[in-house]
């Protein structure tokens, strides 16, 4: 087992594995920093038939830091170079806990499930970063193709809103014949790309023209402040677009109980008012880019719904974890694309976005118990 590596990125660092042999590889010495770990992993080129990846294996068995369960949907920072013809160098870190991930991410801001952020150091020193999808999502988002709007990158650039590039994404990736759930994941990545593309567009150029380093440090932690502002609503955003689409009724943001507003309530606050306790005409869902820790704050959400159902592009969470949620009332609902990377134990209790949206539009709410 393994992970893959974009290939991209990896025929950047390593040419030879674009040489047209079948299946090149490159010999690594791997650090896993973290954990204290090293191995003599393989990164190959697989160019064979239907295939055309890289992939990254050989880490050191069931003891390695990449294949501890409880290390799934971890964030890992990956440092690579080449040291010589068909050998390079790899220095990893795999987060360990909540405040491992807070502090790799206020470097590299929010990180989208499934992913990769790379980072080409050029040789003017000049850093260039990619936002590279682990899969295709049959939207055009490359703004070398198609690009961002006028106002976003004219002398005097406007800084989109969320909703801005959320439409932006949607113009991209209607994809009106595609599931919700495929919908959904498009435009998410999709947005997270543009998002990426434009805040180099319009940041880069003014970096160097600080005149003190407390200057910049405001205006880094202004970046940084609105890279999380950002990835606070735009799944939200994604998701109640959807719902329109398919015709569902529904309110964002109001309150249930004093205090405490869910993401989105059906189909109604006033349903929701007038409801006694465990009543299936009424529902909530909760919208979380990744889970973390952060799932504890749904169970506050909504006294008068038993079973909260929550929405999460994660990539994957341990048994022991799903039961933790299970246990607690918490139903998770994963995009159909997603939820194949979860453990077969797991993905039976999952619910797609689809079935979701199927569910909250049958009176009674039938599937919408615990599993």
């Amino acid at each position: 087992m393994g992970f893959y590596l974009p290939k991209e990125f990896a025929i950047r660092v390593f040419p030879e594995l674009a040489d047209g042999h079948p299946n090149p590889r490159v010999s690594l010495d791997l650090t896993i920093a973290s954990h204290d770990q090293a191995a003599q992993p393989v990164l190959t080129h697989w160019n064979q038939r239907t295939r055309d990846e890289c992939h990254v294996t050989r880490l050191g068995g069931r003891a390695s830091a990449f294949q501890d369960p409880s290390n799934t949907a971890a964030i890992a920072l990956i440092a690579v170079r080449k040291t010589g013809p068909n050998t390079g160098e790899m220095g990893a870190w795999v987060a360990r806990d909540h405040d491992d991930e807070e502090e790799l991410e206020s470097y590299l801001g929010p990180v989208l499930p499934a992913t990769s952020l790379l980072r080409f150091a050029s040789a003017d020193g000049r850093t260039e970063i990619v936002a590279a999808l682990s899969a295709g999502t049959g939207c055009d988002c490359s703004v070398e193709r198609v690009p961002l709007p006028d106002a976003w990158t004219s002398a005097f650039p406007k800084f989109p809103s969320t909703d801005e590039l959320a439409a932006e994404a949607k113009r991209r990736c209607g994809l009106g014949h595609a599931s919700p759930d495929v919908r959904l994941i498009a435009r998410h990545a999709c947005e997270y790309v543009l998002f990426r593309a434009v805040e180099s567009a319009i940041e880069l150029p003014g970096l160097r023209a600080f005149p003190t380093i407390d200057m910049f440090t405001e205006h880094a932690l202004r970046i940084i402040n609105r890279r999380k502002a950002r990835a606070g609503t735009s799944l939200e955003l994604h998701v109640a677009a959807i719902l329109k689409e398919e015709g569902v009724e529904f309110e964002r943001g109001v309150q249930s109980e004093r205090g405490h507003r869910p993401d989105f309530l059906f189909p109604s606050s006033r349903s929701y008012a007038i409801a006694e306790v465990g009543d299936a005409s009424v529902a909530m869902l909760a919208v979380k880019t990744t889970l973390k820790d952060r799932w504890r704050q749904v169970l506050e959400e909504a006294d008068k719904i038993p079973t909260k159902h929550l929405l999460t592009l994660d990539t994957g969470i341990s048994t022991e974890q799903f039961d933790q949620l299970r246990g607690a009332g918490i139903r998770l609902v994963v995009p159909a694309p997603r939820a194949r990377n979860y453990p077969g134990s797991v993905r039976a209790g999952l619910m797609t976005f689809g079935d979701f949206i199927t569910a909250v539009r049958r009176p009674g709410l039938a599937m919408l118990d615990s599993g």
